[in-house]
């Protein structure tokens, strides 16, 4: 799959929609890729950069044992923030950055994100709480002009290992991505 810079051509019935399907096409040599959640439709045309396939791969921060990560795609200065709740309900993200032994060390702001769109919680491994963990993130602002989006990838990892893992994209529209709960 290509991750690519995109224009968005969008229509919305509903400000807020309720699931997301998307299928990547090819439009002459141009990718386009097609989205419907239940209250929208969304084209968008892309134009792919040579290294943006790799976007996803390069996870920055410490590993841990939880591990929670989020990789963004920040080609217009996006801000797109990590939130991990701990089983005592505090939360961590850019305003509360450590709870129950847990850190953020990396946080991307706008366009200050010299090594990519990356964030990350972690604990050093044997300090973490046992219980429910929540995690999401949240589409804060498009930092250049009125309207923005972002492709993300939000991991839950044991040390190196991912055990949980989900994608979607978010926008000025579609703010919050859904919760993954996480039992420890």
């Amino acid at each position: 799959m290509h991750f690519c810079k995109v224009m968005q051509l969008t229509q919305y019935l509903q400000i807020r929609p309720w699931y997301w399907w998307s299928k990547q096409r090819t439009l002459g040599k141009a990718p386009v890729t097609v989205g419907i959640t239940a209250f929208s439709i969304m084209i968008m045309a892309g134009i792919c950069r040579p290294d943006a396939e790799d976007s996803f791969t390069k996870i920055k921060g410490s590993a841990g044992s939880p591990r929670f990560n989020l990789q963004f795609t920040n080609n217009d200065g996006s801000d797109v923030d990590l939130y991990v709740q701990t089983p005592n309900g505090s939360v961590i993200n850019y305003q509360n950055i450590s709870a129950q032994n847990g850190k953020m060390d990396v946080d991307c702001l706008c366009g200050d994100c010299p090594e990519g769109g990356n964030e990350n919680v972690y604990w050093v491994p044997g300090t973490a709480p046992k219980g429910t963990f929540k995690v999401w993130a949240r589409y804060f602002d498009p930092c250049v002009g009125e309207n923005g989006s972002a492709r993300y990838k939000l991991r839950i990892m044991d040390g190196n290992k991912v055990v949980r893992e989900m994608e979607g994209s978010l926008s000025s529209y579609d703010r919050r991505s859904p919760v993954i709960i996480y039992e420890r």
